[in-house]
């Protein structure tokens, strides 16, 4: 039985995947067990890493395809690990990162512990810029951490985060229901929950920006529907425990009503999010300035689309 368990989803990542896989392969840290859960691929995924799996260095796990929740959630219940760690198949760890990561929720008994990352842009499958992503305003208390993940989101992808097995046993799985923003679910559950949260100032995972492929790169609008969808899901027992954030919530609903109407011409949906944010927190003269203003860029995008024309 391996300390660690390292779940790596994959789709259609076959040009990529082999990389990750040596990613952790070449941790300091050696007492891990390295899953693939192949969520459906059709690309020659299997054929790239049957090395590893005929010489048990790593274990394959075939579903049909969905999505990376369901995955994950499938690598979980598969693994044996104290500790739980996620990697995407087109991202990469440097080789300090579970040694590090592991030390600190040792010496600071953290629950979890996350580090900062490099963001690789690619165009091609070529790199052509990098910089890093900093998180160091994860550093607040539980409570606060709920709240800030409720209205400004998350860390993004659980890659960059060792967990206790425990929190999962505590919050559940991943929402396997969300195609997207299924990592900002669980970061909000967690926080929820009060697990202590330790952080690493320092860039120890690659993201690629720019991999073909991304649900969340490719749809917008369906981004948003999940974003708001989360929103909801907390709405009712956020205001109740804290009833200031009522009217938080108003605006963000109010605002998401304004990206319906203006980026993805959802008249449907912004109507809906403009009733549901007054309801919630009512203000009339508010309601009539942000009406007057939508308006006004609603005409305006009418006209500059006319002139396109």
């Amino acid at each position: 039985m391996a300390e660690v368990s390292v779940i790596i989803p994959t789709y259609n990542c076959g040009q990529y995947i082999t990389e990750a896989i040596e990613s952790v392969l070449s941790q300091t840290y050696k007492d891990v067990e390295i899953i693939v859960v192949d969520d459906g691929s059709k690309d020659g995924t299997y054929e790239k890493i049957e090395r590893w799996v005929k010489s048990n260095r790593i274990r394959y796990l075939y579903q049909l395809n969905q999505g990376v929740a369901a995955a994950r959630n499938y690598g979980i219940n598969n693994s044996s690990g104290r500790y739980l760690a996620f990697l995407d198949a087109d991202d990469k760890w440097l080789p300090e990162m579970l040694a590090r990561c592991l030390g600190v929720i040792e010496e600071d008994r953290c629950d979890l512990v996350s580090t900062d990352n490099y963001i690789v842009y690619l165009q091609g499958g070529k790199e052509i810029k990098r910089e890093i992503q900093s998180y160091e305003w994860i550093e607040k208390s539980s409570e606060r951490l709920f709240l800030t993940f409720l209205e400004v989101g998350g860390i993004g992808s659980p890659e960059k985060v060792v967990f206790k097995r425990e929190i999962f046993d505590k919050v559940g799985l991943f929402d396997a229901s969300l195609p997207v923003y299924e990592d900002l679910d669980l970061w909000i559950r967690i926080a929820k929950y009060g697990f202590t949260w330790g952080h690493i100032r320092e860039a120890l995972v690659i993201y690629h920006k720019g991999v073909e492929g991304s649900l969340f790169s490719r749809s917008p609008q369906y981004n948003q529907d999940c974003r708001l969808k989360i929103l909801k899901k907390y709405k009712r027992e956020t205001i109740k425990n804290y009833p200031y954030f009522k009217e938080i919530y108003a605006e963000l609903l109010w605002n998401f009503g304004r990206s319906y109407a203006l980026d993805y011409k959802a008249y449907g949906k912004a109507l809906n999010c403009f009733l549901d944010s007054l309801r919630t927190y009512l203000s009339i003269r508010r309601a009539a300035k942000s009406a007057y203003s939508l308006l006004k860029s609603l005409i305006h995008t009418g006209i500059r689309s006319d002139n396109l024309a």
